[in-house]
């Protein structure tokens, strides 16, 4: 993995469509430690799947410059993989052996490693199962697995593959609570081994596992927020994520309206702060 502190930057980005009234990304100003998590919200139109694909290489800028560890994007895309929705429709193999496979395949022609050999590769896949949580043979038809074991196999292959970067667009959507929370989780984890995830999302519970929070209205970047700042404010005013339109998930209105009827100043974004700073403050009483 690449040991660049920036691995993403954007630069006065424009995206503009030939015959559109107006640009579909204006002016967007950004860059990512390696080891992030970022949520990029907004509501419909607001120009998310644009970003996450412009930074997968799909879609051209008109103005402006993307950089991918200190480089142009077009020369770093293979350090970047995507996932949408519904994540099953970007599965090429029949089994999770042969997705991997293909995965583990392409690494070797786009970053100059050695060609594995079969025993070696098969190591290589029981691993990835292993440390992704698909605990199956690895025979099993890709058609047989759950909403979140095709997430987690969609990841999978991204990380085979040698990705630095993993942009999720709404890759959580379908998935049940459970199913959720633990793709959240999974998202932490990649972080702390130094990933970077951009994760694109409508839902406050997903933002809860990002770092910082960009919030996108009609094309311009509009915030840039730490998490804890996004979801929190002082004496009770309304929060960013409130003057945005969007409803605080239920661990920020448990935690403010605590905090307004015993005059506290709690601000979890986890459940495991949550439960820390209430202990914290009947210990205190």
């Amino acid at each position: 993995m690449k040991s660049v502190a920036m691995s993403v930057e954007w630069e006065r980005v424009v995206v503009r469509r030939v015959g559109a009234t107006r640009d579909v990304l204006c002016d967007v100003s950004f860059a990512i430690k390696a080891g992030q998590v970022v949520a990029v919200v907004g509501h419909n139109g607001a120009g998310k799947t644009t970003l996450a694909r412009v930074m997968t290489g799909l879609i051209p800028i008109a103005a402006g410059a993307v950089k991918v560890f200190g480089q142009p994007l077009a020369t770093q895309r293979r350090h970047v993989q995507m996932g949408f929705q519904p994540p099953g429709t970007q599965l090429l193999g029949a089994t999770i052996a042969e997705e991997l496979a293909i995965a583990l395949a392409a690494r070797p022609s786009e970053r100059g490693e050695v060609e594995s050999d079969v025993r070696h590769m098969q190591a290589e896949m029981h691993a990835l199962c292993r440390r992704f949580g698909l605990d199956l043979p690895l025979t099993t038809p890709v058609h047989h697995l759950s909403g979140g074991q095709v997430a987690r196999l969609c990841i999978a292959s991204a990380i085979a593959s040698g990705a630095d970067i993993l942009v999720m667009d709404e890759t959580q959507a379908e998935l049940d609570p459970a199913a959720r929370q633990a793709m959240r989780q999974l998202f932490r984890d990649l972080a702390e081994q130094g990933r970077t995830i951009l994760l694109i999302t409508h839902d406050m519970e997903d933002v809860l596992a990002a770092d910082r929070v960009l919030v996108l209205e009609a094309g311009r970047l509009v915030d840039d927020l730490p998490v804890r700042s996004f979801f929190y404010s002082e004496r009770g005013a309304a929060t960013p994520c409130q003057q945005h339109g969007f409803e605080p998930p239920f661990l920020v209105r448990a935690a403010r309206s605590t905090n307004q009827r015993l005059g506290l100043r709690l601000a979890p974004v986890t459940e495991m702060e949550w439960t820390e700073e209430l202990q914290h403050v009947l210990a205190c009483r």
